[in-house]
């Protein structure tokens, strides 16, 4: 991730998707919200859900996310980059405050994430993102 090209923004792509699975589980956005920048929509809806899931005294287990392949283009030399990366998300389950499952995927999913990657500064940030089930 320090060095800015393809390479960088896929490493901070993969990084930023392989960190949901621990904001999920624990609701700790901290490091989800130092690399969302500040328009980035779906940055900002996966931030709402995990505040409801806590908000609703819900946690949610598993979700491993295991990436297939990754590749990228510079559409901006030095700054702008697009990154598709193709992974797993493992099953999961929400849990409420007493342990009750409330929601769950019980199947692994294969999945498709397209990422528009920035460098600001000496700084990288996920600017838009979307994910969908590969193939739909």
């Amino acid at each position: 991730m320090d060095e800015v090209s393809v390479g960088g923004a896929i490493a901070t792509a993969t990084y930023f998707l392989q960190l949901f699975p621990y904001v999920a589980n624990s609701g700790d956005l901290s490091e989800w919200r130092a690399l969302s920048h500040a328009e980035c929509t779906f940055c900002a809806s996966v931030s709402s859900e995990v505040e409801g899931l806590v908000a609703l005294g819900q946690h949610q287990e598993g979700t491993d996310i295991s990436i297939v392949s990754a590749t990228a283009s510079e559409v901006t030399p030095g700054v702008w980059f697009l990154v598709e990366l193709t992974y797993t998300e493992g099953p999961w389950r929400v849990l409420d405050g007493t342990g009750r499952i409330a929601d769950a995927a019980v199947a692994a999913t294969s999945m498709h994430g397209s990422f528009a990657v920035i460098r600001e500064g000496d700084c990288w940030l996920i600017r838009a993102g979307q994910a969908q089930v590969a193939g739909a």
